[in-house]
C-alpha cells in the first residue's frame, strides 16, 4: 500500500463522516452510521490484509518460511510433527 492509496482512503473516511455528521436525525442518519461503520470496518480489514501481506513477504526474503515434512503414508504409523 503507497502513501497515496493510504491518503485517498483516509479523504474517504472523512468524507463519509462528514456525510454522517450533517445527515439530518432519523432514518438517513443511521443509514448514515451504518455507511460509516461499514466504510471503517472495511479498512480496518484491508490495513491488516496488507500487513499480513508485509510479513509474509518479510518471512520469505529472510528464508524463514515453514517447512513442512511429508506426511507419511505407511498405515498405522502416526505422523509426528517436528
Amino acid at each position: 500500500m503507497n502513501a497515496n492509496t493510504t491518503s485517498n482512503s483516509a479523504e474517504r473516511i472523512k468524507t463519509v463522516k462528514a456525510a454522517w455528521d450533517k445527515a439530518p436525525d432519523g432514518p438517513k442518519k443511521e443509514a448514515a452510521l451504518k455507511h460509516y461503520q461499514a466504510a471503517e470496518k472495511a479498512q480496518t480489514a484491508k490495513d491488516d490484509a496488507g500487513r499480513h501481506q508485509v510479513a509474509r513477504r518479510r518471512r520469505g526474503r529472510a528464508g524463514l518460511t515453514r517447512q513442512v515434512p511429508p506426511r507419511c503414508d505407511v498405515p498405522g504409523v502416526a505422523h509426528v510433527s517436528p
